[in-house]
């Protein structure tokens, strides 16, 4: 068995190695705009564990949230094992677009009946327990404005669900999606993802 996994881990090496240096590439740039604009990052709150499979859930207050979630994974030496569900668009980006393609990101059109059947393939290809691996998503599928905090509140309003002020409401069908494809092989989730799952 050990013998396996060691050549699997041979046979992936040229494709990690590109894939680290697109992260690195787009990284430095990141940083390097953060570093103008005088950014301070601070990180709080609960630890994230680095030597486990998780799915990382994150509010997304800016549209560039996703660089915060890179720095951290930067901190805890996980950044080549970092992927994104992300809108579709963003893979027709010049040069960013051809970097989330190699690095694996899981695109959505946000129309469930496209975006199911390749999120459960890709996600498929993620269940290897041996492999590292956190997984980023964004549940209110956008970034937080007052007129898209107004529309929430009043899609709340009409469907009898909590008005949230702070946040979106979220799209949970993607969420659960994940949940249900990869509980079996994530080692640090949610203590709430057994009654999300079995409603």
């Amino acid at each position: 068995m050990e013998v396996l996994i060691e050549a699997k881990s041979h046979a992936l090496i040229p494709l990690r190695v590109l894939r680290g240096l697109v992260c690195l590439l787009v990284l430095f740039s990141t940083a390097f705009i953060m570093l103008i604009n005088k950014t301070k990052v601070v990180f709080s709150g609960d630890i994230v564990p680095s030597k486990e499979r998780i799915l990382l859930i994150a509010n997304q207050r800016t549209e560039v949230d996703w660089m915060y979630l890179w720095d951290l994974a930067l901190q805890k030496g996980c950044l080549g094992y970092i992927e994104y569900i992300l809108k579709s668009s963003l893979m027709r980006l010049p040069i960013f677009g051809w970097g989330f393609h190699i690095m694996e990101f899981i695109p959505v059109e946000r129309k469930w009946e496209v975006d199911e059947s390749n999120m459960r393939n890709m996600l498929s290809t993620f269940k290897d327990p041996q492999d590292q691996l956190w997984l980023a998503l964004f549940p209110e599928g956008t970034d937080f404005t007052e007129q898209k905090c107004l529309r929430s509140e009043k899609y709340a309003a009409e469907h009898g669900l909590p008005g949230l002020t702070n946040v979106l409401l979220p799209k949970t069908k993607g969420f659960c999606t994940s949940l249900q494809e990869l509980r079996a092989s994530l080692s640090a989730g949610c203590p709430f993802c057994p009654s999300v799952l079995n409603f």
